[in-house]
Parts: C-alpha cells; sequence; structure tokens
C-alpha cells in the first residue's frame, strides 16, 4: 500500500485503508474500508488493493464488496499486486480511468 500511495496520493486519492473512513452498513450489513479514496463533488471512489494472500482464496467475497460500493453510490478500481510491478506504467492508467469518470459527469 505505500509503494501505490506514492503514486495515488499526487493525482488527488487520501489513504484510508488505517480503518479511519467507512462506509455502510452496506447491502450486505457489512462495513467497507477502502484502502484510497477519491472524492470530489457528486463523484465518489474507491480504489481497492488486493493481494493475492487475501483475495486469492475461495472464500473471498470480491463480488459482494464490488456490489456493497456501488449500492452506496462509489465506484471501484482494483489494483492487484501484480500490477505494482511497474508503477510507471500504474499511474497514468488509474488517472485515465478517473478522469474518464469525472468527465463523464
Amino acid at each position: 500500500e505505500l509503494k501505490l500511495a506514492e503514486i495515488l496520493e499526487p493525482i488527488g486519492f487520501r489513504y484510508t485503508g488505517d480503518g479511519r473512513f467507512w462506509i455502510g452498513p452496506c447491502q450486505s450489513g457489512k462495513r467497507r474500508n477502502p484502502d484510497f479514496i477519491w472524492q470530489s463533488g457528486k463523484n465518489k471512489i474507491a480504489l481497492l488493493y488486493h493481494s493475492t494472500y487475501w483475495h486469492g482464496r475461495p472464500d473471498n467475497d470480491d463480488q459482494e464488496e464490488e456490489t456493497d460500493y456501488a449500492m452506496a453510490g462509489w465506484r471501484v478500481f482494483t489494483v492487484w499486486e501484480m500490477m505494482l510491478q511497474n508503477l510507471t506504467e500504474l499511474q497514468p492508467v488509474i488517472a485515465g480511468w478517473l478522469a474518464g469518470l469525472t468527465s463523464s459527469q
């Protein structure tokens, strides 16, 4: 998450994975703590960092989690740990996705 913070903070994301920010209770009844958020006006964007250790198990709830965010009005971008191998390519991908969301509203 620290490596990811280095490329996300300059484009406006704020780290919240330490439990300071919660969404919910959501449709599933759970509360959600995104790793990073970006908010501006009506735009509510959560960026989730998924490692294969936690999210590669059969009992994970990734789809339920994404549904919870969507039902609460949040857009989600998920970064998998293998995507961190090339941070210089990842930042423009995230920035482009973000720009596409904000320009369409």
